[in-house]
């Protein structure tokens, strides 16, 4: 008996589901190595999808040969000798054929890239109705003159995907079917799918194995988790994660779901999702059962909590640390590469504003005095180069080009155009308009003591400055009608 500490609970096993758990543990690593080894050798295994079809019941045939072999001698340990290939295999595809979740999940691909919902079910009736059959024996490969019994397992994984073939193969003759077939060998979901298949290949062989073994034993010698309680655990797992339970329930439901199917990976996540694992026994608890994806689960919820957070200033990239740290502690993991990462970022953001025109200032102020000096100076250069001829102003993407005789100045900031502008406008200005504004203007301050005579020429040096004002404006407006684009630019052209 074993008894495994997770929080305030303690997870007791007995020594027949220690034993399981060993043995699972077992062919879900040996699995766990077929699966990758599928995906990352998928484009060298098969060249299209016609290759795929072909050659992939006898690829997962030659997977359950060795682990066949492996299973047997797991039996025979137990001093179990009448089981040979032929009865294992059939039992191991019983176990196969019931996962329709699979067929379900390489089905719902095919969808995806053009089949209707009235084709899929058709396929499906079909498939029900006939069943996979290896014709001949065999697929083809040399030498293969097994019988149908030898070939259990290969004939579910023509079950898998023999809708899927059909189909493609149904439009072979035509461009969208050619395109079609394309689609699904370059879907990632197609090799993701098949290699799922492999996986359950080699990992449900376990199970069968724990059958065996118990049938040929006077006491249970493996304590796999039985449908019931598997079942129970789930529901007790969906109301939990829909919150269902109230909150000071929750880890006493959860730890009564993980002592019924401590095996079950979903209500590994969930607890650690919703309770954290700040003082590791949720790692220590995950390994001695043998759920192996618990590390990888914790690294992909820091990965999303570091994209959830905002970097685009040193500020935010400390703010992230800290968040992200904190976070991290909660998971009882670190992040010391992850803080690495955003220190860089954060300096490298500093000094970006903290530079300009390729020199790198020591403060933000200096690098702004910096950028208003050369603003000023490149100003006064362009205002000094500007003949009388009509500026050029138009777009390119969201910078305002201005020419004026063979130079083009390409500039983003608005001050830069206001001052051409202005300076444009000037040009426009009659020669005695100040003058008169403003001796019209001074004789009305004089005149303001002795009464409302003084309000007349006040109020026409205005008006004199406000409708010339609004005639350059307007002159302006149709000079340059990509600068005045809102009713708030307008306002540029007063000098």
């Amino acid at each position: 008996m074993s008894v495994i500490k997770l929080g305030n609970f303690n997870l007791t096993l007995s020594d027949e589901r220690v034993a399981y758990s060993q043995l699972r543990l077992r062919y879900l690593n040996d699995a766990r190595f077929e699966q990758e080894q599928f995906t990352n050798e998928f484009s060298s295994l098969f060249t299209d999808a016609d290759d795929l079809f072909a050659k992939f019941p006898a690829y997962l045939e030659e997977q359950a040969r060795e682990v066949t072999e492996d299973a047997l001698a797991d039996i025979t340990t137990h001093h179990i000798y009448d089981v040979d290939e032929v009865a294992f295999e059939k039992r191991l595809a019983d176990k196969l054929a019931s996962g329709e979740d699979q067929i379900e999940h390489l089905f719902s691909k095919y969808r995806a890239i053009g089949l209707s919902a009235a084709e899929l079910e058709a396929q499906r009736a079909e498939r029900a109705a006939n069943g996979p059959r290896v014709i001949g024996g065999g697929f083809g490969v040399e030498g293969a003159a097994r019988g149908m019994a030898e070939a259990a397992v290969a004939n579910v994984a023509i079950g898998m995907i023999q809708g899927i073939a059909n189909a493609a193969a149904s439009g072979v003759s035509s461009v969208s079917g050619r395109r079609k077939k394309a689609q699904l060998f370059a879907d990632p979901a197609t090799r993701d799918g098949l290699a799922g298949v492999v996986f359950d290949v080699v990992y449900r062989a376990h199970l069968v194995v724990a059958e065996i073994v118990n049938e040929r034993s006077a006491e249970p010698v493996f304590a796999a988790v039985a449908s019931a309680d598997a079942g129970k655990a789930a529901a007790l797992l969906s109301n939990v994660s829909k919150d269902r339970v109230p909150v000071e329930e929750r880890p006493s439901v959860l730890f009564q779901a993980l002592r019924l199917d401590p095996f079950s990976k979903d209500i590994w996540f969930e607890w650690l999702d919703r309770f954290g694992d700040r003082d590791g026994s949720l790692a220590v608890a995950a390994e001695q059962i043998g759920i192996v994806e618990l590390p990888e689960r914790k690294r992909a919820l820091i990965a999303e909590r570091l994209a959830a957070l905002p970097t685009s200033t040193p500020e935010e990239c400390q703010a992230t640390i800290a968040n992200l740290v904190e976070y991290a502690r909660s998971l009882g993991e670190d992040v010391e590469a992850e803080k690495a990462r955003l220190l860089v970022t954060a300096e490298d953001l500093d000094v970006q504003r903290r530079s300009f025109r390729g020199q790198v200032y020591t403060t933000q102020e200096e690098a702004k005095s910096a950028t208003d000096e050369w603003t000023k100076v490149e100003l006064d250069r362009v205002a000094a180069e500007m003949s009388s001829e009509k500026l050029k102003i138009q777009r390119e993407g969201d910078r305002l080009v201005i020419g004026y005789h063979e130079n083009t100045y390409r500039g983003e900031r608005e001050v830069l155009v206001n001052r051409l502008l202005k300076l444009e406008a000037k040009k426009l200005r009659p020669p005695n308009e100040v003058p008169w504004i403003i001796t019209l203007v001074i004789a009305g301050l004089f005149l303001l003591p002795f009464g409302g005579i003084g309000l007349l020429p006040l109020v026409a040096g205005l008006a004199i400055w406000h409708v010339n004002a609004t005639r350059r404006e307007n002159r302006l407006c149709r000079m340059y009608p990509e600068v005045f684009e809102s009713s708030k630019a307008r306002s540029r052209a007063r000098p």
